[in-house]
């Protein structure tokens, strides 16, 4: 996108091309009265864009922080910890079920000294 007269002389003050002195005689005779700045920045908020504007859009300051770093890392931790352990849910029950269809049950004669009543 076409930078605009003031971002391009601050960015030549911030990279030390231009004087702060020299942007400061530069913008001297500049002068915005409220109505017209307000309706600058409505221009340029509240009016829809045309069909076939190319609008570019960035990723926030904010996205490179460590915090939005560790929430992703957090997140990505427990998705892959939660469809590991389904997976394990899923493959006992599809092992174990058939085990338990396959060997009947043994009704307590595996102790020679239970007499086949459960007790508490």
């Amino acid at each position: 996108m076409p930078k605009d007269t003031i971002t391009q002389l601050l960015e030549k003050v911030a990279s030390g091309k231009v004087s702060v002195k020299d942007a400061r005689l530069a913008l001297e005779d500049a002068s915005l009265t409220e109505e017209e700045m307000d309706a600058a920045i409505n221009h340029g908020v509240f009016n829809p864009a045309e069909p076939g504007t190319i609008i570019s859009a960035s990723l926030a300051p904010s996205g490179s922080s460590s915090l939005t770093v560790f929430f992703f890392g957090w997140g990505i931790f427990w998705a892959i910890y939660l469809v590991w352990n389904n997976a394990l849910r899923i493959a006992k029950w599809l092992c174990m079920g058939p085990t338990t269809i396959v060997l009947p049950p043994s009704h307590g004669t595996f102790n020679s000294y239970h007499d086949g009543n459960r007790l508490l």
